[in-house]
């Protein structure tokens, strides 16, 4: 029988605090083997002897049969059984808080090794064999030691790489010398260690403070709040599995909950589901918290994702038409009088736009499937040489224009261009210039989802195919107080039959 604080003998004190270090102490806070401890009466030293549950006296409190005092156990004397050692009347002990006895402090490794075998293999003998109000920091020590040297096993490659490193680095003739590296990797080592054992305190004390808010509701616990703090800190013991490559990561932390969930069962003297309700309910519901926070943030990913989508395929759409009317009205002031029967090509060739400007990102219409008037544009297309390719253009203008006089509107790829007559050094009228329509001989018109406008101001609205018949027949009245001629559905629009007036 020792003190749980400093491990001083507390055998034949009548005082119940330890001469040593002042600690608080009974002699039923201990568990000893049957008949192994005499109790003697503190008035006349009569003997009696532990027959009862861990060694205790049965019954607790009564007569002396001597001087007739009434006494109880936890103000009796305690003396080992006439021809029994003192480590006879363990009936069981916790090897890590032994190993606080001054006379085996260079045991101390190996009573930390044999209590974390305890925790593995034994959790119900240690939560039976934990005196009720131990020491705390050392079960503190503990779970810090055994969280710290786990976390770094786990990482135990990485950390011969980063030992090895220096050298390689030095090796090299460049970058940081072998000791500027070392005491890199040590600082790095300190902060691993302190964050390590800080986390382990913190999630150890609300594991605690749940676990035993829990065991509560069923009743009264035989032990306190620092009683179910130390169980669960021994309970950190059996995570030695985490050091396993591989696969320990995915089985120490359950081991470390069912380690946790006897040693408390015992210890607390509850029934079994009471204990696992207790210890187990705050880190799984803890698990179903992140796991369900991630398949939240994941869904919001994904649906942040789809509702983003279409827009940027909206913007990406109004930009590229955008680029062309913008390119025609730079095209048009140049020209001091109202769009003629100038062709779409003539941007190209005055290298305003590219061939691949006029085919939208969207679809797959690609510069090499545009043919007009029976002349390709893949030979205009494949060419790299810029000399060639103007020239090419030329070519091509020539071949295909000049366009019809009467002209309303004509296309190029997938962009009608409607602003024949309109003049662009004038006022603006809210006239559509370019319409973004794929090119019908490339997709078929009811596959078209949305319709891009641009007018002479570079004004792009985003229509869907539902409603753009009512838009065209507004626009068209607007065509008509600027004295242009009615523009027909852009799907009719095709590279070889322009729209021409009536």
């Amino acid at each position: 029988m020792k003190c749980t604080t400093c491990g001083y003998a507390l055998w034949d004190l009548t005082s119940r605090t330890c001469p040593e270090c002042g600690t608080g102490f009974k002699p039923s806070d201990f568990e000893f083997n049957l008949n192994s401890v005499r109790y003697c009466c503190p008035h006349c030293r009569q003997d009696y002897y532990g027959t009862g549950v861990n060694g205790h006296l049965e019954p607790k409190d009564f007569d002396c049969v001597r001087c007739a005092q009434h006494i109880e156990m936890d103000e009796m004397v305690l003396l080992p059984t006439a021809g029994v050692s003192e480590d006879q009347t363990r009936a069981e002990a916790v090897p890590w808080l032994d190993g606080s006895d001054r006379q085996r402090k260079f045991r101390l490794l190996r009573c930390l090794f044999s209590t974390i075998g305890m925790s593995l293999v034994r959790p119900h003998v240690l939560g039976k064999a934990l005196p009720h109000k131990s020491s705390l920091w050392r079960a503190q020590l503990f779970a810090v030691i055994c969280g710290t040297a786990y976390t770094l096993a786990g990482f135990a490659l990485m950390l011969v790489f980063l030992i090895g490193a220096p050298f390689l680095a030095g090796a090299g003739g460049g970058g940081p010398t072998p000791v500027q590296w070392i005491a890199t990797m040590l600082g790095v080592f300190a902060g691993v260690v302190a964050a390590t054992a800080i986390a382990t305190l913190v999630m150890l004390w609300l594991w605690a403070l749940c676990t035993h808010g829990l065991l509560k509701l069923g009743g009264k616990p035989e032990g306190s709040l620092g009683d179910t703090g130390a169980c669960l800190a021994y309970a950190h013991g059996a995570g030695v599995i985490n050091a396993v490559p591989c696969l320990g990561q995915y089985v120490g932390w359950v081991w470390v909950l069912v380690s946790g969930v006897l040693i408390v069962k015992t210890h607390h003297r509850v029934h079994g589901g009471r204990a696992a309700f207790a210890v187990l309910t705050p880190p799984l519901t803890l698990i179903v918290l992140l796991v369900g926070a991630y398949v939240g943030w994941i869904a919001y990913i994904i649906n942040a994702t789809n509702s983003f989508t279409p827009n940027q395929t909206m913007v990406t759409e109004r930009d590229e038409a955008t680029l062309i009317a913008d390119a025609a009205s730079a095209h048009g002031r140049t020209l001091n009088e109202p769009w003629g029967n100038d062709h779409l090509l003539v941007l190209v060739r005055d290298e305003r736009i590219t061939l691949w400007d006029t085919v939208a990102g969207y679809t797959d219409t690609f510069p090499g499937d545009i043919t007009i008037a029976d002349v390709s544009l893949q030979s205009a297309a494949d060419l790299e040489d810029p000399q060639l390719f103007a020239d090419e253009i030329d070519r091509l203008l020539e071949t295909i224009a000049p366009l019809p006089e009467d002209v309303i509107a004509h296309r190029l790829g997938d962009f009608v261009f409607a602003g024949h007559g309109v003049d662009f050094t004038g006022p603006a009228n809210g006239v559509w210039v370019v319409i973004l329509a794929p090119d019908p001989d490339q997709h078929a018109p009811q596959s078209w989802d949305t319709f891009v406008m641009v007018d002479e101001l570079g004004r792009a609205t985003t229509i869907n195919r539902a409603n753009f018949d009512g838009m065209l027949a507004v626009q068209n009245i607007t065509r008509q107080a600027a004295g242009l001629e009615p523009l027909p559905h852009p799907g009719t629009i095709t590279h070889d039959e322009p729209a021409v007036a009536e």
